[in-house]
């Protein structure tokens, strides 16, 4: 079956090309990440990811740690576990 419309010719056909990857502006990721934080939804390393998806996995546990030394919320480490408090 000829699915080519009669009178259209190959070189009136319109051509799209799509870019290799995706941009989000920067007010769209940071709206993302409010939303997700003030709703408590995610932790704080997907946040930290979600804003710099191109960093390493040793950037974003500093950038983790930091955030929660400037949160004030202690390592996970730190937390005793129930059986410790006995």
């Amino acid at each position: 079956r000829d699915l080519h419309t009669p009178g259209v010719h190959e070189t009136d056909r319109v051509q799209v090309e799509f870019p290799d990857v995706l941009t989000t502006d920067i007010s769209t990721v940071a709206a993302a990440v409010n939303l997700l934080h003030t709703a408590q939804a995610a932790s704080i390393e997907t946040l930290v990811k979600l804003q710099h998806p191109e960093w390493s996995s040793k950037q974003i546990d500093d950038e983790v740690d930091l955030v929660m030394q400037q949160q004030g919320i202690p390592a996970p480490d730190a937390v005793p576990k129930l059986g410790d408090l006995e």
